[in-house]
Parts: structure tokens; C-alpha cells; sequence
């Protein structure tokens, strides 16, 4: 079986999974799945991967959504989640690159 993981973004919100976010937090992450083709390119990468193959025989798969990426010089503990956690407009988290 072949492993993918897609570095997703934590501005990407799973409808199928009832995942709902602020009015506010909509309006501007439409404008840049709009305006931002990287932006949207990853709303349809995330959707592909869902829609499509969700129950591949084939592939297992996962999409990490990291939020504000930071330097840091020491490993910390990562947090795994199974739906986002955060607002990222209004209460963004972050994650070291390390």
C-alpha cells in the first residue's frame, strides 16, 4: 500500500466531516481561494484526496494542516488532532519547522 501525506493548510475546512468555521473566517478564505491560485490549488488537493479516494484499496493517505510554520531550535510535542482546533484568522496556533 502507498502512504501520501498532503501538507494541507489549516485554513482548509472538511465539509464532509461537518468541520464549520466563523462568518468571518469564510468570507476571507473565499477571497483567497479566489484570488491565490497556490490557495486554491490546496482546497482542490484536499478535496481531490476526500472525494476521490477516501476508500482507495490502494493508498492510505493523511493531510496535516500546520499553522503559523516558526523556527525553533528544539524539538516540542505535537498535538494530532482529527478536526481543526483553531479559528486561523482570529486564533491562529503554531508549529515548529523542526
Amino acid at each position: 500500500m502507498k502512504k501520501f501525506i498532503l501538507m494541507s493548510t489549516t485554513a482548509y475546512t472538511t465539509e464532509t466531516e461537518k468541520e464549520t468555521q466563523a462568518r468571518k473566517t469564510s468570507i476571507v478564505l473565499s477571497i483567497l481561494k479566489l484570488f491565490l491560485p497556490p490557495h486554491r490549488d490546496n482546497m482542490h488537493a484536499a478535496d481531490f484526496l476526500i472525494r476521490d479516494l477516501r476508500a482507495s484499496p490502494y493508498l492510505e493517505w493523511t493531510a496535516v494542516r500546520p499553522d503559523t510554520l516558526i523556527d525553533e531550535d528544539v524539538v516540542k510535542t505535537y498535538d494530532v488532532c482529527e478536526h481543526r482546533q483553531r479559528d486561523p484568522l482570529s486564533n491562529p496556533g503554531k508549529t515548529s519547522r523542526i
